[in-house]
């Protein structure tokens, strides 16, 4: 799954939502499926699923995590001062050039050049140096190199360090498939905190030559020496044999060796022959630092492949504790393939507390009109099974026992809320014309009596049900004209409603949001009309009232 999902899509299904409206109920249940995520990047895993065939969809790793809060790469400012300089020489012209426009500290050389500013530097990488290679082999602080991206790959160290406390952070144990991922980065965690810790020790010539001196100056007060001696001294500049024995006998007890010193009383620093010495004792503590760097190189240079094998692992593991949520708040069960829809029992799950609905269509009845009170839940029940559709486009499962088609197109016509104009009655004739009915087609559209007087709208509503059934299409049209519509379906067209029986002691609607199927539901303003003739003994009210 993980390969998967780090490549590109290259197969991508059609979108079955057509129009905006059924758009907007797509988009607002895939953002009801992200608020059980984490780290905002998990979505993309969401939009990848979207955009697999059923057949490639890999759900192995949604029972493999433990129900804890995951954790993710995060980047943190830190900064790594590398131990050593690193010179990176060349006798390549375009690799010099290579390495200069990466900024960094690069020397070309030939056969004549002088190689004595090689030990001005801690560690040199030599890359292409077959002319000088003999020379640069006898220098103790020169390591050879095959490729250019492997020069001075310490700098790439740099970026470990800053995702040090997130990979720290993680549990090994979570990863099963990055197991080596995990264990590479981990070493190189460990190296770059050795770099940082390391102590290269210094030597302090003058604190030595100090001690030397006292020492000297100890002995020689042990000692007699006569005035032609010392005489004799000063005139060849030559210290006496006893002197010497003394200064010799004192400097076998140095930390440096004796070459560093001027023979002289007192003892001073010969600082070229020091520096020498100094440097090559830093190489010495250096080398061993830059050889295990480069013992290394394979796993230096996966840094970012590695990061981002973690950082997707991370993601998936989010998306698959999400998913988990969501399936056990939601108590989601698959949802099944039909020819037909069948929704039994089923919640919506972007309204709280929702009554469990029923709904189905059949081959003998494949449309139907939804009638019912205003703020009934007419619209919601629409909305609901594109809900239901999403998920199913998607592969995710569902409240209830859910059965569907695998929709090719969705077409969904929310409630006009603007002009009821000629512009409007032909804007959504003209959507109507445009429905393909190739494949499996969902027409959902709600109160179309809106645009147009409701003597014309119902027998333009009836007409376009029947042509879509002769079609195959599958309809359902939310309206208040049940009544009308009554005489003028044909019998494989059915209506239904939501009903509402009354109000309770707050006036407030009492709603069944449960369709009843084959029931002609009464609407809000029949009830009103009922409930105050019953509160008023008023001959208007009763008159309208036997109306109904």
């Amino acid at each position: 799954m993980i390969e998967l999902l780090e490549q590109p899509v290259q197969i991508t299904r059609p979108h079955p939502f057509i129009t905006k409206d059924g758009r907007k109920v797509f988009d607002k249940t895939i953002k009801k499926i992200n608020s059980y995520f984490t780290h905002p990047a998990t979505t993309k895993i969401l939009e990848k699923f979207i955009s697999l065939k059923p057949d490639q969809k890999d759900y192995t790793l949604l029972t493999q995590f433990p129900n804890e809060q995951p954790k993710f790469l995060k980047k943190t400012q830190t900064k790594i001062a590398l131990p050593y300089s690193v010179l990176i020489v060349t006798e390549n012209v375009e690799i010099y050039r290579e390495l200069k426009k990466q900024q960094l500290l690069v020397q070309q050389i030939d056969s004549k050049s002088s190689l004595d500013f090689l030990q001005d530097y801690d560690i040199v990488h030599a890359i292409e140096c077959d002319n000088t290679r003999y020379t640069l082999e006898r220098a103790e602080n020169v390591l050879f190199y095959d490729d250019i991206t492997e020069v001075y790959a310490e700098r790439h160290l740099k970026k470990i360090t800053q995702y040090k406390e997130s990979i720290l952070g993680l549990n090994k144990d979570h990863f099963s498939t990055c197991q080596d991922e995990f264990t590479k980065l981990i070493e190189l965690i460990a190296l770059a905190e050795n770099m940082q810790q390391q102590n290269i020790t210094r030597i302090n010539s003058d604190e030595i030559c100090m001690h030397l001196n006292k020492e000297i100056e100890k002995r020689l007060a042990t000692t007699s020496i006569s005035a032609t001696e010392l005489l004799f001294q000063k005139e060849n500049n030559k210290l006496p044999d006893a002197i010497t024995q003394i200064v010799e006998s004192v400097l076998e007890t140095a930390e440096l060796p004796a070459e560093c010193f001027s023979q002289t009383i007192p003892l001073t620093i010969n600082k070229d022959i020091f520096n020498i010495y100094q440097k090559k004792h830093e190489t010495e503590q250096y080398l061993p630092l830059a050889q295990k760097v480069k013992s290394h190189i394979a796993s230096i240079l996966e840094i970012d492949t590695l990061l981002q094998r973690i950082y997707t692992y991370t993601l998936i593991q989010d998306f698959a504790q999400g998913i988990q949520s969501y399936v056990i708040e939601q108590d989601a069960k698959p949802i099944t393939h039909n020819a037909f829809p069948i929704i039994e029992k089923a919640t919506n799950p972007h309204i709280k507390k929702a009554q469990p609905i029923d709904y189905h269509l059949t081959p003998s009845q494949p449309a139907t009109f939804l009638t019912g009170a205003n703020s009934g839940g007419k619209t919601t029940l629409l909305e609901h099974i594109i809900t239901l559709a999403t998920l199913n486009h998607i592969g995710l499962p569902a409240n209830g026992d859910v059965q569907l088609p695998i929709y090719d197109s969705i077409y969904y016509f929310a409630k006009n809320k603007g002009s009821t104009s000629k512009g409007a009655f032909e804007t959504l004739l003209m959507q109507l014309a445009t429905i393909n009915t190739d494949g499996q087609t969902l027409i959902l559209a709600d109160e179309m009596e809106s645009v147009t007087e409701p003597s014309v709208a119902a027998k333009v509503m009836a007409k376009t049900v029947s042509y879509f059934v002769d079609q195959g299409c599958h309809s359902i049209f939310a309206t208040h004209l049940g009544g009308i519509l009554q005489s003028q379906i044909s019998p494989n067209v059915r209506i239904d409603g939501i009903e509402a029986k009354g109000f309770d002691k707050k006036n407030n609607i009492i709603i069944d949001h449960n369709p009843k199927i084959n029931k002609l539901a009464a609407s809000t303003p029949e009830l009103i009309i009922q409930k105050l003739a019953k509160q008023n003994d008023d001959a208007f009210l009763h008159s309208l009232a036997s109306v109904f």
